[in-house]
């Protein structure tokens, strides 16, 4: 049983902090087991998630806003 809860084998680096070669490098994320430091990966997968939902949520604003404007000249135009 894998009780790392990770889907590979760790890696360990050089901590950017302490120096030491304790920073256990994840897919996720990274963390230094001396210092405590924490980072998370560039591709982590939440953030991706988070970032497309934010892009899906402006085009809907920028949507509902052109057909409020369209509703509105339609309006004034009668």
């Amino acid at each position: 049983m894998n009780l790392l809860l990770a889907d590979t084998r760790p890696f360990f680096d050089a901590c950017p902090r302490c120096g030491s070669r304790a920073l256990e490098k994840l897919r996720t994320h990274s963390h230094c087991i001396e210092c405590n430091y924490f980072e998370t990966s560039e591709s982590d997968p939440i953030e991706s998630l988070m970032v497309d939902l934010n892009q899906e949520i402006e085009q809907l604003d920028a949507h509902t806003k052109q057909e409020k404007k369209q509703r509105l000249d339609k309006i004034q135009a009668a």
